[in-house]
């Protein structure tokens, strides 16, 4: 039987919707401390959750960073207003992706589906500052 915390790896690792505009590419690696805090779980879920809110709050302030960079690189105020119009497109959206991914998996209610949801967080900061990086 294949451990779970293998199974969420492999579920991170897979390419999905949000490629950049300007073409595809695979999602960003995890940072290195969050596969080894993986890693050193023992598939115990709260520690899994942990590594995982870490995660997720490491690249919350890189999305930050990568936003505020992509709006100074932009020179006028309607690409601007166009990029913040998708930003809280994209906020709605991602919720509703990781609700839908939880709820396709079977899991519904138990802890994997929380498992499921963080993972789902983090792959959609990834994508979203990948999509950022390379918005024009």
């Amino acid at each position: 039987m294949v451990p779970f915390a293998v199974l969420l790896a492999a579920m991170h690792a897979s390419p999905g919707t949000g490629a950049p505009a300007t073409g595809s590419a695979p999602p960003l690696s995890n940072g290195k401390a969050y596969q080894s805090c993986l890693d050193h779980s023992g598939g115990v879920t709260a520690t899994m959750r942990a590594c995982a809110a870490a995660e997720y709050r490491r690249l919350d302030r890189e999305l930050d960073l990568t936003w505020r960079k992509t709006m100074a690189r932009l020179g006028d105020t309607q690409a601007k207003d166009r990029l913040r119009t998708e930003q809280r497109t994209w906020l709605q959206m991602r919720k509703q992706e990781c609700d839908r991914q939880v709820e396709g998996s079977g899991m519904y209610g138990g802890t994997g589906a929380d498992l499921i949801a963080d993972t789902c967080a983090i792959a959609q900061l990834e994508k979203r500052i990948a999509w950022l990086e390379a918005y024009r």
